[in-house]
């Protein structure tokens, strides 16, 4: 299914035989998650949420890549500002994601370029990802002096502690077999559109209220709940990060094209 009515310039939005398809469009940016995109986007999802007639949603990006994570220009210059301004730009994409992980319908994301940062709590709340064999992923907060504290309960719930602690301190940009390997993808094919058809023909196949049942009983049994007062928790840490020391440091490396943070804290 491809997306055809343009809702907004950050987003493009269809409706085809009960599939919704939302695509983040700034391709300029390389989709980043700025703070008009997820606006556009959590008001989106509330939507089609309430909407009987959608039984499907798919997520994509449009231009080279899916997301390249947080806008980091507009979150260098939040830096100056207080310590609540930060909370409030944080929470945005905290709902986001909260609203995304329980969703009442299929969710199924279709990567392809890269998918960074923030980008990946995106696709840990997904119910299925497939991604193009070529696309890279990574976890570069702390390379920039900050933390993946907002995106944490999502991304350490689809790929375990364990990863998370290697994946989240390096670094280290990852291959979409070994995103697959770590749980963050579902499939990996050239044919990203194609595959995606298979699969929501059989989500169609099933009851829209059996499905939400099933969504509800999986998020009832997943250890740790995520719930408002961690929501609270990440966001405040992830506004501590970006008003530090450190956080100012990396975030205006990433604007000046240095490699890392340290280099304007030496």
């Amino acid at each position: 299914m491809k997306e055809g009515k343009k809702v907004s310039s950050f987003i493009l939005y269809s409706e085809v035989r009960g599939v919704a398809r939302v695509t983040l469009n700034h391709p300029q940016k390389r989709n980043v998650l700025g703070e008009d995109l997820l606006r556009l986007f959590l008001k989106k999802l509330k939507e089609i949420k309430k909407n009987k007639a959608i039984h499907v949603l798919v997520l994509a990006g449009e231009g080279k890549c899916f997301c390249a994570g947080a806008d980091l220009s507009a979150m260098q210059a939040l830096s100056e500002a207080s310590l609540e301004e930060n909370k409030k730009d944080a929470f945005l994409l905290a709902q986001v994601l909260y609203e995304l992980c329980y969703f009442p319908k299929p969710v199924l994301a279709l990567v392809h370029g890269f998918a960074f940062g923030g980008a990946l709590g995106l696709l840990s709340c997904c119910d299925m990802v497939i991604a193009h064999p070529k696309t890279e992923f990574g976890f570069s907060e702390v390379r920039w002096g900050l933390a993946p504290a907002v995106i944490s309960p999502y991304v350490i719930s689809a790929i375990g502690e364990r990863q998370a602690r290697r994946y989240f301190l390096t670094a280290e940009r990852f291959s979409a077999e070994t995103a697959k390997d770590l749980g963050l993808v579902n499939l990996v094919t050239e044919k990203i559109e194609a595959l995606s058809d298979d699969y929501i023909k059989m989500f169609l196949e099933n009851s829209p209220a059996a499905m939400a049942v099933t969504k509800k009983i999986i998020s009832s049994v997943v250890t740790k709940e995520i719930n408002q007062t961690l929501i609270k928790k990440t966001v405040n840490l992830n506004a501590k990060m970006r008003t530090s020391p450190d956080g100012r440091a990396g975030l205006k490396a990433f604007s000046q094209k240095t490699k890392t943070y340290l280099v304007l804290k030496s």
